[in-house]
């Protein structure tokens, strides 16, 4: 429970973070094509973390049975969108590093 708890509260003050540097960024900067695409992300992986903290909060409530929906339905829509963002790089590295164990293996 502890480092589930670090990790959701380290998750929501980085992508907070993150989303206020890009919104502070000097113009010349940034990258207004990409903006609301990074936002985009940024928002999905905060309330990812926000509603898998409120749901680990108020485990014992009667809102559990819609906070598991409302957090179920939030991981849902991040993958959903996986691969239209960034979020889709470690599913190519992945498979690059599953290819170059093959390789490795053919070869030696």
């Amino acid at each position: 429970m502890l480092p589930g708890s670090a990790g959701g509260i380290g998750l929501m003050v980085g992508t907070a973070g993150l989303l206020a540097a890009k919104w502070r960024r000097r113009p010349e900067l940034r990258d207004d094509a990409r903006f609301s695409m990074d936002a985009a992300f940024l928002a999905m992986l905060f309330l990812t973390a926000a509603t898998g903290m409120a749901l680990l909060v108020l485990r014992t409530t009667p809102a559990m049975g819609v906070l598991l929906a409302l957090h179920l339905g939030v991981v849902f829509a991040l993958f959903v969108t996986m691969p239209y963002g960034k979020f889709v790089h470690g599913l190519y590295r992945f498979a690059a590093l599953v290819r170059y164990a093959g390789e490795l293996r053919r070869i030696g």
